[in-house]
């Protein structure tokens, strides 16, 4: 089930990551800063995990941090 099924937004800058992070939460979605899953090395080390139903929101606040942005991925 989506609703289930989380993602994890990978960042090179951590202070990008809690801009991220803040941004989610200041909408109210669920998300967290979790370690970097070992998989996705070129990344500062943190990332905002969140739920995949908010992937079109998470995209959306994203372009702000393109810069720093690695990727989405399944966790």
């Amino acid at each position: 089930m989506v609703n289930n099924n989380f993602l994890v937004a990978v960042f090179k800058n951590r202070s990008y990551t809690y801009a991220f992070y803040n941004a989610m939460a200041k909408k109210g979605l669920k998300c967290f800063i979790i370690n970097t899953p070992k998989q996705n090395y070129v990344s500062c080390g943190i990332s905002c995990k969140f739920m995949a139903k908010d992937l079109t929101i998470a995209t959306e606040l994203i372009k702000p941090y393109k810069n720093s942005f690695v990727g989405f991925f399944k966790t």
